[in-house]
């Protein structure tokens, strides 16, 4: 049984299209059709997200594939359907406009997919290709992702990662939560060798926690978790996340 009451819910899945549950309880109701799909790969041909859009349209929610425009787009820039214009600390940014219907982002993290795109940097990729530019020259651009990110929040988030010849899976309306989630699963995927910084401290989530429009502490954290005991390696992922996280998970809450 889901619990409503929390704002993630984790579960094990054998079968991928599975993961069209979470999500589809994940989104806000009503929610105007197509729904955009932004995949952390920024491809259209993501398989896995095409398992999962063909299990929504099944279920009678249908959905789009948005990725960031070409360079070309600069050939569009006046056209005011194409960009829609945000200030930060005085400074103009265009963003696509696409993602300013209620959108969901959909990030897989492997070992080829352990540093982002992530919740709160995917809305990044999609700026004007000449904005995009002049963000990655400045110095303070990790912390800026979450400026811009506040002004086209993902509706829900679905993070899915490989364990036990399934997917442990994560759905959260909370952008925060899912970049925490993502940040602690991928450093199963890093070199024991690397030091990692805890996710708390990493500096686009404590701007986002500074900007308030999501989870600031664990304990904000309420969480619905479904991994049975034949499921090892993803209980054992679930519980070493938790505890990076700051989040203490008992053995009962870990079989739903």
């Amino acid at each position: 049984m889901v619990d409503t009451r929390a704002n993630i819910e984790m579960t094990w899945i054998p079968d991928l299209r599975q993961a069209a549950g979470p999500l589809a309880r994940a989104l806000p109701h009503p929610v105007s059709q197509p729904v955009p799909v932004v995949p952390s790969s920024l491809r259209h041909d993501d398989g896995d997200v095409a398992t999962i859009r063909e299990a929504l349209r099944e279920g009678g929610l249908r959905t789009v594939v948005v990725t960031p425009r070409s360079p070309a787009a600069l050939l569009t820039a006046r056209r005011g359907s194409t960009w829609q214009e945000a200030t930060i600390d005085g400074t103009r940014w265009r963003i696509d406009s696409r993602l300013a219907a209620p959108w969901v982002a959909i990030t897989t993290i492997d070992a080829e997919n352990r540093t982002g795109p992530f919740a709160l940097d995917l809305p990044a990729r999609f700026l004007h290709p000449a904005d995009r530019i002049r963000l990655a020259t400045r110095p303070d651009r990790l912390r800026l992702l979450a400026d811009i990110a506040a002004n086209v929040l993902p509706a829900a988030c679905l993070l899915l990662t490989p364990a036990d010849a399934g997917w442990l899976v994560a759905a959260t309306r909370e952008p925060i939560a899912a970049e925490l989630w993502a940040l602690g699963l991928a450093e199963r995927f890093h070199p024991a060798d690397v030091e990692m910084q805890g996710p708390w401290e990493e500096s686009t989530v404590q701007r986002a926690t500074e900007l308030g429009f999501g989870i600031r502490i664990p304990d904000d954290m309420r969480i619905s978790v479904n991994v049975p005991v034949n499921a090892p390696v993803a209980r054992d992922l679930l519980f070493t996340t938790a505890a990076r996280l700051g989040l203490s998970l008992n053995a009962n809450q870990a079989t739903g």
